[in-house]
């Protein structure tokens, strides 16, 4: 029997990329959904933060040094959802999709499912939303997207 939920594309990349994603975040969510205060497990694990002497972090230019901190931090209290997100793509992960994925988690734990689905519902007006199996951890192709790809 499958178990179908509503989502969407969270990496921008599609593919396997897009279902890899999709699999550490269902992991996640279920995770998440046994522990009785989420948002405190997640403290600590997502801050990107990065300095450089003048310009931005795309537009910099040779000689100027740019200071990284706080990329993939896991705290202690987050290591054993991060082995179950891991477990679901065979360890396949990239840093990318590792912080895309646990900052939707971080949005999750603090705002409820709910509201995730109703931000990204309104972010993503002209996007069609994806249907992610939870029985096969698949992106699962409906009808109706098939035919207007057709």
């Amino acid at each position: 029997m499958k178990e179908i939920v509503k989502t969407w594309d969270i990496s921008g990349m599609g593919d396997g990329y897009e279902e890899a994603c999709q699999k550490m975040l269902w992991t996640g969510i279920q995770y998440l959904s046994k522990i009785d205060n989420p948002e405190r497990l997640l403290q600590g694990t997502h801050g990107m933060k990065a300095k450089a002497g003048k310009g931005n972090m795309l537009g910099i230019q040779e000689g100027e040094t740019v200071e990284f901190y706080g990329i993939c931090y896991t705290p202690e209290s987050f290591k054993e959802c991060e082995d179950a997100m891991m477990k679901a793509v065979n360890n396949d992960c990239t840093g990318a999709m590792y912080q895309c994925v646990v900052g939707h988690l971080k949005f999750i734990a603090k705002n409820g499912l709910q509201k995730w689905h109703e931000e990204l519902k309104q972010g993503r007006k002209d996007e069609q939303a994806l249907e992610f199996d939870l029985t096969t951890m698949t992106i699962h192709i409906s009808d109706s997207a098939m035919e207007k790809k057709t």
